[in-house]
C-alpha cells in the first residue's frame, strides 16, 4: 500500500549527508526585457548531434553539438559534463555516486545563486517518470543587475534522483525548455541503462505522480527488494515542492525504510524528513516482540527515545498484509472496517496512528482512511495496492496519481 504522509519526500539513503551541489554559474547579463519574451520560446531540432563520454569504464553515447568537457570531483564524489547546445550555454550535468535528494538539491542550487540574481518566478513545470524513476524539471525567472538596468534571465534544472548515479542538470540561457529536458533526460538514460546492476533484487516498483489541480507538485517511488537470503525491504522515497508564493516553495524530501519479517510484520522502520535541506525528523522504531516497539531520534530538534504497545499482538502489519486485507476482507464486504495502524512520525513520532478504512462511495475499487488528522481516499487495483489517491492538506486538495508499474508487490 503507498505509505500515507502528511510530509512526503526523498532523501537520498537517510542517515547519509546531505550530498554537495556545486552552484550555477554566474549568470551573465541577460537580453533587453523587450526580447526576453521571444527568447524564451526558442527551441532546437531533434537533436544538436552525438558524442562519447567516459564515466568510469564506460563509454556512453550522449547528445552534444561538440566535445563533452568532463570534469571529475573525487571529493565531491562526482563527474562534471559540460554538453554544448551550440548556443551561447551549454548544459551542465553533475553524475553522482551517491544518492542525492530531489528536493534538496533544487533548493540548495537557488540559494547558491539568490546573492547574484533576483527570483521572479517559480516553477515546478514537468515530473516524469526515466527509466523506471521520477525526474523533475523545474524553471527559475530572474533579474539580473547590468550596466543597461534589470534584465530578464531563464535558469532551467533537472533532477534524476532515483537512478543508478543520480544525475542533476542545470542550463542558464533564455529559451531551449524542451531542448533541456531532452538532453538532460537521454543523460541520465543513458547513465542508467549503462550501469550494472548490484545489491537487493527489486521485486516491486511504483512511481507516483503528485499534482494540486492538475499541475505536478512531486512523486514518490515504492520499492520492494529482497536480499540472496530472503530478507524483505520496502524503501519509499518521495519529494513535494509546496508553493509558498510565487517566488518561494516549500521542497520536502523524505525516505522511509521497512525491514519485515518472516510472516511480513515490520520489524523495523527508518523514517527521515527533510524541508529545504534541513532535517525535520530522523526516527527508528524497532521490534521487541509481540505488541513492543522501540523508537528513538530526532523530531522538530528534540531528542526521543521510548517504548509503545500496538494493538495487534504482533506488531505493525507490514505493507503487503494491509493490501491483502483491503482486497480480501473490506473490498469483498466480509468486514464494513478495518482499524489499520502505522508508524507516522510526521502525525506522532512517540505513538502509532490509527486509519480507520472503510469503503467508499466515490468508486467500486475505493476506500477511505481516516484519523483525526486526515482524510484519504484511495482507489485500489487488483492487489489492494493504491492507483490514486487524494488528500486534503489544509486547503490544498494533493492528488496523487500511479504513472509506473513494475513487479508485483510479495
Amino acid at each position: 500500500m503507498r505509505q500515507l504522509f502528511l510530509v512526503v519526500v526523498v532523501v537520498s539513503a537517510c542517515t547519509k549527508a546531505p550530498v554537495e551541489t556545486p552552484p550555477p554559474p554566474k549568470p551573465k547579463p541577460a537580453p533587453a526585457s523587450q526580447d526576453l519574451q521571444q527568447l524564451l520560446t526558442r527551441e532546437l531540432a531533434d537533436s544538436v548531434g552525438e558524442e562519447f563520454i567516459k564515466l568510469g569504464t564506460r563509454q556512453l553515447k550522449v547528445e552534444a553539438a561538440g566535445p563533452v568537457q568532463a570534469k571529475p570531483d573525487a571529493a565531491r564524489k562526482f563527474v562534471e559534463f559540460n554538453l554544448p547546445l551550440g548556443t551561447q550555454m551549454p548544459v551542465q550535468c553533475f553524475v553522482y555516486e551517491a544518492p542525492i535528494d530531489a528536493g534538496a538539491t533544487i533548493s540548495r542550487a537557488i540559494a547558491s545563486v539568490k546573492d547574484r540574481l533576483t527570483v521572479a518566478s517559480l516553477r515546478l513545470w514537468a515530473v516524469e517518470v526515466v527509466e523506471g524513476s521520477p525526474a523533475a524539471f523545474v524553471e527559475v525567472g530572474y533579474l539580473v543587475d547590468s550596466p543597461e538596468g534589470k534584465k530578464g534571465g531563464q535558469l532551467k534544472l533537472a533532477v534524476f534522483p532515483d537512478v543508478p548515479n543520480p544525475v542533476f542538470c542545470l542550463h542558464d540561457e533564455p529559451g531551449y525548455l524542451k531542448s533541456f529536458q531532452r538532453v538532460a533526460t537521454r543523460l541520465a538514460s543513458v547513465v542508467a541503462r549503462s550501469t550494472p546492476q548490484s545489491g537487493p533484487v527489486t521485486t516491486y516498483r511504483t512511481v507516483s505522480v503528485d499534482t494540486v489541480q492538475g499541475r505536478p507538485v512531486g512523486f514518490e517511488t515504492v520499492r520492494f527488494t529482497k536480499t540472496d537470503d530472503g530478507v524483505r525491504h520496502i524503501s519509499t522515497l518521495a519529494t513535494l515542492f509546496l508553493p509558498r508564493s510565487p517566488t518561494e516553495w516549500m521542497a520536502q524530501d523524505q525516505a522511509t525504510i521497512s525491514d519485515l519479517d518472516a510472516d511480513g510484520f515490520i520489524s523495523a522502520r527508518r523514517v527521515v524528513a527533510v524541508t529545504n535541506g534541513e532535517l525535520q525528523f530522523n526516527m527508528l522504531v524497532t521490534h521487541n516482540g509481540g505488541r513492543l516497539y522501540t523508537y528513538a531520534g530526532t523530531s522538530s530538534g528534540k531528542e526521543l527515545a521510548g517504548t509503545f504497545k500496538t494493538k495487534g499482538a504482533r506488531g505493525f502489519e507490514g505493507d503487503v498484509m494491509f493490501s491483502h486485507a483491503l482486497r480480501d476482507e473490506l473490498l469483498t464486504g466480509k468486514v464494513k472496517q478495518l482499524d489499520v495502524e502505522q508508524y507516522i512520525p510526521d502525525l506522532t513520532p512517540i505513538a502509532p496512528t490509527v486509519f480507520v478504512t472503510r469503503r467508499s462511495a466515490t468508486g467500486p475499487r475505493a476506500v477511505e482512511m481516516e484519523t483525526a488528522q486526515l482524510k484519504i481516499i484511495a482507489t485500489l487495483d487488483a492487489n489492494g495496492d493504491s492507483e490514486a489517491t487524494d488528500v486534503q492538506l489544509g486547503p490544498v486538495s494533493l492528488h496523487s496519481e500511479r504513472k509506473f508499474l513494475q513487479g508485483a508487490p510479495e
